[in-house]
């Protein structure tokens, strides 16, 4: 079933920030990942879900929004199982995900916009 919202992004932005508070405190149950994972998962069901039924702008800052979580998601990723990459830092992940929900809340302005809302 078509989701409701199928570009909110919200939920992962979200889970990649309760994944770095599990980094910074070296909690390692797996909880965060897990919720991690589910919403990349969902994300990328929504995502291609939306691509034919969007409208060519919106499409453009949803594979904006969705680039930019795959990268934060690859970095924290990365961390996380000890395969960073040089510039691959916690605290720029945090800086990410900052950008990340500027992203989200403009993508949802301009979503409102184009429905009159």
């Amino acid at each position: 079933m078509p989701s409701s919202t199928p570009l909110s992004g919200s939920t992962w932005p979200a889970a990649l920030t309760d994944q770095t508070h599990a980094s910074l405190n070296a909690d390692d149950s797996g909880a965060a990942t897990r919720r991690l994972t589910e919403a990349c998962d969902t994300h990328r069901d929504r995502y291609a879900e939306a691509q034919p039924q969007v409208p060519a702008l919106l499409l453009d800052l949803a594979g904006t929004v969705n680039r930019s979580l795959s990268a934060a998601y690859g970095m924290l990723m990365r961390l996380d199982h000890g395969g960073a990459r040089p510039g691959n830092l916690l605290d720029a992940v945090r800086a990410d995900i900052d950008v990340l929900w500027r992203q989200v809340r403009l993508t949802r302005q301009r979503m409102r916009a184009n429905l009159g809302c």
